[in-house]
């Protein structure tokens, strides 16, 4: 086995809460925003889903050694908030192992080859809902 998925733990969230700002920072989505304030609200946005008890987090780590941690995946129920697979990792299937664990809702849609990931839908608008 080239790799294992555990639930997130606690010593995980720092490596989780870098790579995904740093992975999101260049999306067309926020080109615009300065790192102040994209920095401070998605660091906001990725706390409020994180700490949301619907929201499950699995980490792809080394089998012999959970701190060595390949990717992880952001989700619930048929939707993805964030997956994220280290550079060099990119093409063995850890990804699509970790999309395997978001069921697919009945509720999805269609979505640009390039968001579509199994029977999943990358949905940035569902993050929203953690903004008040």
């Amino acid at each position: 086995m080239l790799w294992k998925i555990r639930p997130m733990a606690k010593a995980d969230e720092s490596f989780i809460y870098s790579s995904w700002l740093k992975s999101f920072r260049d999306a067309p989505a926020v080109s615009g925003v300065s790192n102040t304030v994209y920095f401070k609200c998605h660091h906001d946005l990725v706390e409020a889903i994180l700490n949301d008890p619907s929201v499950s987090t699995h980490i792809a780590c080394a089998p012999d050694d959970d701190s060595q941690i390949f990717g992880y995946i952001v989700g619930s129920v048929g939707v993805c908030h964030w997956v994220y697979v280290k550079h060099p990792l990119r093409t063995v299937g850890i990804a699509k192992e970790l999309m395997a664990l978001i069921k697919p809702s009945v509720h999805t849609t269609k979505a640009r080859p390039s968001t579509l990931i199994g029977n999943s839908v990358y949905n940035p608008y569902e993050q929203w809902k953690y903004y008040k």
